[in-house]
């Protein structure tokens, strides 16, 4: 993940190329967001039914999180191929859905969509307006393609496997704790890997995924996000 730069507590420095956004952008984080050029919430899987002890309706939870993204002057609606996925019924864990864009006129309007997976591994991106429509659609994909890097994770570091194994020991004596384990890696620098399960409220209680993941930072940054599951596929 590309590590962001400030040039005060209230201004990142970016040079998309777009100089709107440039100019508007105070942060570019992950996860759920409400900035000057940012819109971003984690989407739940349309069979998710359970929160807070409430059953609600397939789809209705999901409904809920896209509303959360607040009024969008150009977008009234997610695009076709954004909702394909989203509505995804096979679809069992949450997206992160990012729409970026700039205010004008006191009213917020976006460029892009963007959409991960919640570890933050790229799943697509969209600009909106087509090429012949929108003569600003270049400006906008170069921008897009440069803000990419600030919210995804490649999830392909390779864990070291003592490391791996100390982890997932921390894990099954508390499965309920992060597990953390600090290396010098051969390249000199200092890491630390952490690892936990997602949990999620049902009507059952809490519930844990099958697969934690495993987030490797170098001091306060993080550098990737790895699932356990993908570290077992590639083997």
């Amino acid at each position: 993940m590309e590590r962001l730069k400030w040039i005060n507590s209230g201004k990142c420095d970016i040079n998309t190329g777009f100089k709107a956004f440039d100019k508007q952008c105070d942060t570019i984080c992950t996860g759920n967001a409400y900035t000057n050029t940012q819109r971003s919430w984690y989407i739940r899987p349309y069979n998710e039914c359970e929160c807070n002890g409430q059953t609600f309706e397939p789809g209705e939870l999901l409904e809920k999180d896209i509303q959360s993204l607040g009024r969008i002057k150009n977008l009234p609606s997610l695009p076709y191929y954004v909702q394909k996925n989203l509505f995804d019924e096979n679809r069992t864990e949450n997206i992160c859905l990012y729409v970026f864009g700039t205010y004008k006129d006191g009213e917020f309007y976006a460029f892009n969509i963007i959409w991960t997976d919640r570890c933050g591994k790229l799943i697509s991106y969209m600009v909106l307006g087509s090429g012949y429509s929108n003569k600003y659609y270049d400006k906008y994909l170069d921008a897009t393609l440069k803000i990419i890097p600030y919210i995804t994770n490649k999830g392909d570091y390779k864990i070291p496997e003592d490391i791996l194994n100390k982890l997932q020991a921390q894990l099954a004596f508390d499965p309920y704790c992060m597990a953390s384990e600090t290396l010098l890696c051969d390249d000199m620098v200092e890491r630390t890997f952490s690892m936990r399960y997602y949990w999620k409220d049902t009507c059952d209680g809490w519930k844990k995924d099958s697969s934690p993941y495993i987030t490797i930072r170098r001091g306060y940054h993080t550098e990737d996000i790895v699932r356990l599951s993908d570290i077992k596929e590639a083997a």
